[in-house]
């Protein structure tokens, strides 16, 4: 293959022409933004110097209202050159004086006309205090900042036109006596290789390494022969990615934003029970499973968003299975897969199931506490209504019995009669203190 027209030299020569071209320009940049703010520090220090200076009396003139007077220190001070513009304000904002702003003749000062605000608050002093009579504000003008440093831009701007062309005419030299040959045979190689033929130039080797071109060559080689490793192992990695994405349990699959499945691993065919070429025709978009899911919602909140979605899912399949999902979407980000959605889903059916059956167990059984609980109620409830029955109809005779003997005790009785009567209110009084206990638990 002929060398091209436009050699590795030439194009190397026009690269470091054009690198320091632009660091010349980048340079000159720093060197001229650098001078820039400078000078701008410089005006801006100035005005707070003006304004130091006269804003006692300014604010002697706002203290005594002398509208004219104010006038005429305004115009002393747009006579220095930093100062465009002035602006006085009361405390309320209101503008009490703004003075016209002067158009300069020089062209190349008026098409600078950005200003710069300084505004500093107005204060006099009374013999009943200090207090704050407004704000000036003093604009200074970009133009005046480029009229102090043009003559330096023209000079700046000579002497690097003269270093270009001193360099051009060198590289111009160098270029083609030292550079084009070993840099042709740079560049036949470099328009050889290929992914493809990488093993075809192990057995090449650099003609010299005595110069910095020979010592390039060769490491243009050495990177051959480790972009030929690097090959293989990227090629050993892909197989090994590929390997886990296929035998990992949890179904992946990557949908494009119009719907259509681009690829699918078998673990999310077997969790719907379906081929793999049945997923691979799938479109989200016209999936009834997923709209009544919400899945769909989900994906098409993921794509807009840009936003991980996390959706828990309960689904019959387009293949008529029942399913408990959950599912994780994940918009892809990189440049060759925008607009392309990943869908992770986990079949977790079987703790669905047993998280249903457990509900149903736990409702049956408090169902059953529920009923216990009544009959234990209704049996209390017996046992009251049966006591306060026995109560009334235990404790009525005896009372009587005692209340009785008491009144006999009263009469007229012999001594037998007596002690019988005594043993008589004694086993009464024990009989119903029994009952008292027995009915009182």
């Amino acid at each position: 293959m002929a060398p091209t027209k436009t050699t590795i030299a030439s194009q190397l020569f026009r690269r470091v022409f054009l690198f320091y071209i632009l660091s010349a320009l980048l340079l000159a940049t720093v060197l001229v933004v650098n001078g820039y703010h400078n000078t701008l520090d410089k005006l801006l220090d100035e005005a707070k110097q003006l304004e130091a200076f006269h804003k006692g009396e300014i604010a002697r003139q706002l203290w005594l209202m002398e509208v004219e007077q104010l006038d005429t220190v305004v115009s002393t001070m747009l006579q220095t050159e930093p100062i465009a513009k002035v602006k006085i304000e009361d405390t309320h904002q209101e503008i009490l004086l703004l003075s016209e702003e002067s158009i300069s003749r020089n062209p190349v000062k008026r098409l600078f006309s950005k200003q710069y605000r300084q505004s500093f608050p107005i204060y006099y002093t009374h013999e009943m205090g200090v207090e704050q009579m407004g704000q000036l504000t003093l604009y200074t003008a970009q133009s005046a900042i480029i009229g102090r440093i043009q003559y330096h831009l023209l000079l700046l701007a000579g002497t690097g036109l003269i270093m270009i062309a001193a360099l051009w005419l060198i590289l111009f030299y160098v270029s083609r006596t030292l550079l084009t040959q070993p840099l042709n045979r740079l560049t036949l190689l470099s328009q050889q290789v290929d992914l493809s033929n990488l093993y075809s130039f192990n057995h090449l080797k650099a003609a010299s390494e005595d110069s910095e071109l020979g010592q390039l060559e060769s490491a243009f080689l050495t990177m051959l022969h480790r972009l030929e490793i690097a090959s293989d192992k990227n090629e050993a990695e892909h197989e090994l990615n590929n390997q886990i994405y296929q035998e990992t349990p949890v179904g992946i699959a990557v949908y494009h934003e119009n719907g259509q499945c681009v690829t699918a691993n078998r673990a999310l065919g077997e969790i719907i029970d379906a081929t793999h070429e049945q997923v691979m025709q799938q479109n989200f978009h016209q999936l009834d499973s997923w709209k009544g899911s919400g899945l769909y919602d989900a994906a098409l909140q993921a794509l807009r968003s840009g936003e991980i979605q996390n959706h828990d899912t309960q689904l019959d399949s387009t293949f008529g299975n029942k399913l408990y999902l959950e599912s994780r979407l994940i918009p892809l980000t990189m440049k060759e897969s925008q607009g392309e959605l990943m869908v992770v889903m986990h079949d977790v059916s079987l703790y669905k199931k047993a998280e249903i059956q457990l509900q149903r167990f736990n409702q049956t059984l408090e169902e059953k506490v529920e009923q216990r609980t009544q009959q234990l109620e209704a049996a209390m409830l017996a046992k009251d209504e049966f006591l306060a029955s026995m109560s009334h109809e235990l404790r009525t005779p005896l009372t009587t019995i005692i209340g009785n003997g008491e009144i006999l005790g009263e009469s007229p009785l012999t001594e037998d009669q007596r002690n019988l009567l005594i043993a008589m209110d004694l086993s009464s009084n024990n009989l119903l203190s029994l009952i008292n206990d027995i009915l009182d638990l």
